[in-house]
């Protein structure tokens, strides 16, 4: 079964290599719309192969030829040069299973002229426009099975939390988002490559610094974006980006998403929305966290739709084996006629690996290195506890503890090999690549 990380890293090896793994094994791509139609091609007897299986202090396990190169202090080191107790990296985030789209469309040249109508866009010129862009673009008809539908996918994510869609006083159809500079840099690259213009302003107070629960400090710059292509606005509101300020939409999840789209285009969706959110992980004790909670606020005149939206998600995160809580809500005693409507994500360890193994929350850097620090440090927890006395009795580190020794600026983990077995397999897979590096059951492999 082939599987898709939906996280891009942050170096590149531009060369061409092969890997060798058995069938039951799982090799991660990172995020990238073209990387879907990888194949793996069985080939049986390799004679001048010597294989291993490697095992680390974090429960993850891989099962590669000798020759296979893994990061070791950033040195690709070859799997028969390395030795217990070497630290390699690891990427603790799997995906969701990938399978091909079906063909359907999901916005045609009616749904744009709907949508021009339904936003009072009537003047012809102006329609023509929109619907020349988009043909000019490929992007009509839009079906689920586009190769830049994942862009899309993503973008509308973030959108649907964090922008402002709204029309000018000339009916000029626009869309505001504040948000850091790294992340408004992210959503820019990504607007590029769909051709869609955008431009970015610095707000008055440009550095904001927060104090996380790990005692870690944090910096950035903030931000605004604005899109103010029509042709893009115009499609991002036939997909289902809802009219107004934040607070006071018709939120609804888009029937394409909950009917049509295929599981790791629902979770792709998911990873965008809860990035922006859902808080860090925060700590219940020193060795247990919290649930995580997932809330918004509506204003009373909207906050029916806030409430069945509330239950969209849950359900939504239900499919995927996430279990949680009932959606309540209550008054925001902040802000005069809001309600603030939420669910919680239980909080048991297998519940939260789940979660943070399933879900890489886009365009959130910082969100997918703590998501990856708490779902190494259950599965250590796990599998110190299953062989070892209670963990207030030893030595084993603090949640605190652990986040501070193994934060990298990179979202990758490094882990303690524990194990090299030679091992004896008669049919392996064979796969070649020509970029970056891959990520097989969870090691970053890189060889040349």
């Amino acid at each position: 079964m082939r599987f898709l990380s939906l996280i891009t890293l942050l170096f590149s090896f531009p060369t061409t290599y092969a890997i060798y793994l058995p069938a039951n094994q799982y090799i991660s791509l990172p995020f990238n719309a073209y990387t879907f139609s990888q194949q793996l091609d069985p080939i049986v007897g390799l004679p001048d192969q010597h294989f291993y299986r490697v095992t680390t202090s974090f429960g993850f396990s891989a099962e590669l030829a000798g020759r296979t190169k893994l990061l070791k202090n950033n040195e690709k080191v070859p799997i028969e040069e390395l030795k217990i107790g070497d630290q390699i990296q690891i990427n603790p985030f799997i995906g969701v299973a990938y399978e091909d789209p079906p063909d359907i469309v999901i916005v045609d040249e009616q749904k744009i002229l709907d949508s021009l109508t339904t936003l009072s866009i009537l003047s012809p010129n102006r329609r023509k426009n929109v619907m020349n862009k988009l043909h000019e673009f490929k992007l009509l008809p839009l079906k689920l099975n586009d190769s830049r539908f994942p862009l899309l996918i993503k973008l509308f994510g973030f959108l649907l939390s964090e922008s402002r869609f709204f029309l000018t006083k000339e009916f000029e159809p626009r869309i505001n988002i504040n948000a850091r500079e790294e992340i408004i840099d992210h959503i820019q690259q990504d607007l590029t490559e769909l051709s869609f213009p955008s431009s970015k302003f610095l707000k008055i107070e440009p550095f904001r610094h927060t104090e996380n629960f790990y005692s870690l400090t944090e910096t950035s710059t903030s931000c605004r974006l604005q899109i103010s292509s029509s042709a893009a606005t115009i499609l991002f509101f036939a997909l289902g980006l809802p009219l107004g300020r934040r607070g006071e939409q018709k939120l609804e999840i888009p029937s394409w998403i909950l009917e049509n789209a295929t599981p790791w285009q629902q979770a792709l969706f998911l990873s965008t929305y809860l990035g922006c959110r859902m808080a860090t992980p925060t700590a219940k004790t020193k060795y247990n966290f919290n649930g995580i909670f997932i809330q918004l606020s509506q204003r009373l005149p909207y906050a029916e739709y806030g409430i069945e939206f509330q239950e969209q998600l849950r359900s939504l995160l239900n499919l995927f084996g996430i279990e949680t809580g009932n959606v309540l809500w209550y008054d925001d005693f902040t802000t005069p006629n809001t309600i603030r409507i939420r669910f919680k994500i239980n909080e048991n360890s297998e519940n939260l690996m789940r979660l943070f193994s399933t879900f890489s929350f886009e365009y959130h850097p910082q969100k997918q290195m703590y998501a990856h620090l708490a779902n190494c440090y259950l599965r250590y927890k796990s599998s110190f506890t299953a062989r070892s006395r209670p963990i207030h009795e030893t030595n084993f580190p603090t949640i605190a503890e652990f986040f501070n020794n193994y934060k990298s600026k990179d979202g990758l983990i490094h882990d303690e090999i524990i194990a090299i077995e030679p091992i004896n397999h008669r049919s392996f897979h064979y796969f070649h690549h020509q970029s970056s590096p891959q990520i097989i059951n969870n090691f970053v492999v890189a060889n040349e």
